[in-house]
């Protein structure tokens, strides 16, 4: 029937520079045989352990582990050291109220995070200036932005949080530190743990064998039954117009609404990520301390 192959690879993503993805664990390509079912070549996880994404210090890492801990530097002491300095009741004292001071602190942080972002979206910009006709569309690259600016908020609204609700510095840092150290360290490194566990990728023998364990359950092909005559069929041959009739591969991405729709729970796992700490500051305005224009406390 078919006596050769064909060589075929994964074209890269437009976006795949700011964040590989599953790169490293699909491959980069795969050889096509009629009777025989390959794997992928080329991919690195297959060699390594499961830490392997992350070692590499992408962009897309930059942002989601190591701004957030710039963050948390950045806003630490926003309320908590008003209150150790003693100006957070001078604040109120003169008409500042909880609201419009965690406002504030919130917008001062936010501006320090975005300050620190801009680099890296700029680098991204210049990249899709000059990437050719495989560039990005526009939306794919809002849809972007506006992803890692809700991941970011949510830790400028925390760690605000955070800061309203410790009377000092250093335990408003300690906790904000071990909780970026459970969120960004701890959980991602656990999660890819427990995957491998429950999931492990079988070894190349593993995957031929239950391969062909699969095959010798399966009816030849239509154009085997119908096309080709029991006796002497491997000497045979398919005429050259039937493989015509095949259409041509051709690899296309997915769609942003199609892509979105596919994430459901971390769509929704974003948005409890900021909803959560901005009710938190909400009901934290309470616990600021309240003191009358002359100065007595309430």
């Amino acid at each position: 029937m078919i006596h050769y192959g064909f060589l075929v690879f994964r074209e890269e993503a437009p976006l795949a520079f700011f964040d590989p993805g599953v790169g490293t664990y699909a491959g980069t390509s795969l050889f096509l045989e009629g009777h025989r079912q390959n794997t992928a070549s080329f991919g690195d996880a297959r060699h390594a352990t499961a830490m392997l994404r992350f070692g590499r210090l992408t962009p897309a890492a930059v942002l989601g582990l190591l701004l957030p801990l710039f963050v948390v530097a950045a806003g630490f002491s926003t309320i908590s050291g008003e209150r150790e300095r003693g100006t957070l009741r001078l604040l109120l004292a003169q008409g500042a109220t909880p609201a419009q001071i965690m406002a504030g602190k919130a917008l001062g942080v936010g501006a320090v995070a975005v300050a620190a972002a801009l680099p890296i979206g700029l680098i991204t910009a210049g990249f899709v200036a000059v990437g050719g006709p495989d560039q990005p569309s526009i939306a794919r690259m809002l849809a972007l932005a506006v992803t890692y600016a809700a991941y970011l908020a949510g830790w400028v609204l925390l760690t605000v949080w955070v800061s309203s609700r410790r009377a000092s510095s250093r335990a408003t840092l300690a906790q904000l530190v071990a909780i970026w150290v459970a969120l960004c360290v701890a959980a991602p490194r656990l999660g890819a743990s427990l995957a491998a566990a429950l999931h492990p990728i079988p070894s190349r023998a593993q995957f031929t064998a239950q391969v062909e364990a699969a095959q010798r359950e399966v009816r030849l092909n239509d154009l085997h039954i119908h096309e080709i005559k029991y006796e002497n069929d491997r000497a045979q041959r398919i005429a050259r117009q039937e493989w015509t009739r095949f259409p041509v591969f051709e690899p296309s991405l997915p769609s942003l609404r199609l892509a979105l729709a596919d994430r459901p729970h971390s769509l929704a796992a974003l948005g409890l990520w900021v909803i959560l700490p901005l009710a938190g500051l909400g009901l934290g305005r309470k616990r600021l301390p309240r003191v009358g224009v002359d100065g007595s406390g309430s």
